[in-house]
């Protein structure tokens, strides 16, 4: 509140519940219990969509440039390794490809198809307005408002 009050700062509540800060906040963005990730993700598409990310933090400060192994995947709602008659996951492809030295390979550029980064944009690319809407309940208005 200190931020909206003294410094201008726009409020927004992402919450099923209406609660005091909702009601002074300046978007209340409603939402259904247990679907945060898919709204997170329908931001994160939005972001990227519109080049709205710090390109040199994400290149340089986060894994986005790090190359995943060829062997990993995620089909279906199911991470590669997954196992069904024992119920658990072999995270052996969950890890980065590495160089003759040991350490990550990366790709600066971030176009390597399989580089965190494009990995990321390829698995939030189902979440469109539509979508997020029809899962979390959030308004399409809504969150056109919230993307300003």
């Amino acid at each position: 509140m200190e931020a909206k009050n003294n410094n201008d700062a726009t409020l927004i509540v992402v919450d099923p519940r209406f609660t005091r800060t909702a009601s002074v906040a300046d978007i209340y963005a409603p939402i259904r219990s247990g679907t945060d990730i898919t709204f997170l993700s329908g931001v994160l598409l939005y972001l990227i969509e519109n080049n709205k990310i710090n390109a040199e933090y994400v290149k340089h400060y986060t894994n986005a440039s790090l190359l995943v192994r060829d062997d990993f995947a995620f089909d279906d709602g199911l991470f590669s390794g997954y196992d069904a008659q024992k119920r658990q996951y072999d995270k052996s492809s969950w890890n980065y490809q590495f160089d003759e030295n040991g350490y990550a390979k990366r790709d600066e550029t971030l176009t390597h198809p399989r580089c965190v980064w494009n990995l990321l944009k390829q698995h939030v690319s189902r979440y469109t307005p539509d979508v997020v809407e029809n899962i979390c309940g959030t308004p399409i208005r809504t969150m056109a408002m919230i993307q300003l």
